[in-house]
């Protein structure tokens, strides 16, 4: 049976939030920053979808380095 995910509005603020501080530039160390989420993991829906952000920006990073 397929797993059921609801995405409240405070982790597609996050995640939203994430992607317009990369773009901006405000957020230049994606390995920093992933790297503080470790050390403290995110605690708030707005902070897991800041990460999930994070993570979305450096996978196509990745990708299109290697792609």
């Amino acid at each position: 049976m397929a797993q059921v995910i609801e995405l409240n509005r405070e982790f597609i603020k996050g995640v939203h939030a994430a992607k317009m501080e990369v773009a901006a530039g405000d957020i230049f160390d994606l390995d920093d920053a992933l790297y503080m989420f470790r050390i403290d993991p995110a605690d708030s829906e707005f902070q897991r979808g800041y990460h999930a952000g994070l993570l979305q920006v450096y996978r196509q990073q990745k990708a299109s380095k290697h792609g």
